[in-house]
């Protein structure tokens, strides 16, 4: 499962002394591309010119999460099987008693760094992809 362990500094609180709205949204993405990056998606992104865009994103929150607290960061990537250009991802955050504290559903495609247009992603992007622990297709 795609689950990474991280621990909240103090940029991410906000006056309330909780996790900021926004910041959530920022662990999930620093989670992904820490992910990204030990699966070598990253670098392979870059060679090939072709990576993840995401058009839209909802947060529900439910619990809150503070400062130091270890949180759990749990992601989900799904290929759509009809169009492989396009997926769907789900980000839920775990706070420090194992409650889901906020999800966060996003829906994308992939986009090519040099024509700026969406296309379906090629043999050896999808392969890594299917080797990481986030990938669901």
């Amino acid at each position: 499962m795609g689950k990474r362990n991280f621990v909240v500094s103090k940029e991410l609180i906000d006056p309330n002394n909780h996790v900021g709205e926004d910041k959530y949204y920022n662990i999930g993405l620093k989670v992904l591309w820490q992910m990204n990056k030990e699966s070598g998606m990253d670098k392979v992104f870059l060679e090939e010119e072709i990576a993840p865009i995401t058009f839209n994103s909802e947060i529900t929150f439910f619990k809150e999460i503070f400062e130091n607290e270890k949180i759990e960061v749990d992601i989900k990537i799904y290929a759509v099987p009809d169009n492989l250009k396009r997926w769907t991802r789900l980000i839920e955050i775990y706070n420090h008693k194992n409650q889901l504290s906020a999800k966060i559903d996003s829906k994308g495609a992939f986009f090519n760094l040099k024509t700026r247009k969406v296309q379906a992603p090629n043999k050896r992007i999808i392969n890594l992809f299917k080797e990481t622990d986030y990938a669901y297709y």
